[in-house]
């Protein structure tokens, strides 16, 4: 299941290669090549802020649970062992943010690249 999910984000985003590929193809002057340029970066910015914030928050749940779990701990009550898994969990996620993570940074990193040739073709011709 997982492969299928991975094998789903490509094809994805190869579309968003062709989508973007496509509006720089119907942008027929300097003027809207540089406003689809922009577009595209700023999608890019918005989507790579997305995908930080919610690492972030996964990382700060982990924090937070590891917080929680010390509190416990210091007043007397020790964790169970369902929570020192759930904690392994969170921190096996944070470490290792898996395929989709980097699959989804590649091919943002792809969408900035295609934009910043587009520019500089419009500025340096």
């Amino acid at each position: 299941m997982k492969v299928l999910g991975i094998i789903a984000r490509i094809v994805l985003n190869l579309v968003g290669v062709l989508i973007v590929l496509a509006m720089f193809d119907v942008a027929k002057s300097h003027f809207e090549t540089v406003v689809v340029a922009g577009l595209v970066l700023i999608y890019v910015a918005i989507q790579f802020t997305s995908l930080m914030v919610s690492r972030i928050a996964i990382e700060q749940e982990r924090m937070s649970f590891a917080r929680f779990l010390e509190i416990r701990t210091a007043v007397g009550q020790p964790s169970t062992s369902d929570e020192v898994a759930a904690l392994r969990k969170l921190s096996d996620k944070v470490d290792s943010p898996g395929a989709g993570f980097y699959i989804t940074a590649a091919f943002l990193s792809i969408y900035s690249l295609m934009a910043l040739f587009e520019l500089v073709s419009v500025v340096l011709p």
